[in-house]
């Protein structure tokens, strides 16, 4: 696919993108909504500059929508899980905050993949992408329920491994392996 073909395909995405983030921060659909985000969208595809890359590559990752609507769907899981539980720790009275910072490591993925993690433990509730490191890139996170570190990396990790299947190159997928697990000492 040549250069103008993938812009070409992004203008249109993009617009359309655009105009759903607007309606949905609005929160109600109206035609002056709809046509002030058209506007919008329009005036922001005009002045911000596209990137050269090819949107369906990242470094040689692909975008596979079977995986990353898997992806998608745990990570909305996993916000609604958090959610309650952070709520649950609003409304009762015993405090089970056990804060700590907790490193996962990312290898072989691309800056734009690397971001999209990073991200994605930030806007889970009661976690926060405070540092990322490169060589190796290491993701360290702040977490408020860290009474398990190992369950809690587990599943941050798990949530990594489902954006590198979905988004990730063959590369990474085949040395994205889960961290070594700590023994229990006596």
């Amino acid at each position: 696919m040549n250069r103008l073909t993938a812009l070409s395909l992004r203008v249109p995405v993009l617009l359309v993108w655009f105009v759903v983030l607007w309606e949905s921060l609005w929160g109600n659909f109206t035609f002056a909504n709809l046509f002030s985000g058209v506007v919008v969208s329009i005036g922001l595809v005009l002045l911000v500059r596209l990137p050269d890359a090819d949107l369906r590559s990242y470094r040689g990752g692909r975008v596979r929508p079977l995986r990353a609507a898997i992806f998608l769907v745990y990570f909305v899981v996993k916000v609604v899980q958090a959610n309650v539980s952070l709520a649950w720790e609003v409304v009762t009275p015993r405090n089970t905050i056990e804060p700590g910072i907790l490193g996962i490591p990312i290898r072989d993925c691309s800056d734009a993949l690397v971001t999209l993690i990073a991200n994605a433990f930030t806007l889970t509730p009661g976690s926060l992408t405070i540092e990322v490191l490169e060589d190796p890139t290491v993701i360290y996170v702040h977490v408020l329920h860290l009474h398990d570190p190992e369950r809690v990396r587990a599943d941050l990790f798990r949530l990594a491994e489902l954006a590198v299947k979905a988004f990730g190159t063959t590369e990474a997928l085949a040395q994205f392996r889960p961290p070594p697990i700590a023994e229990a000492t006596p």
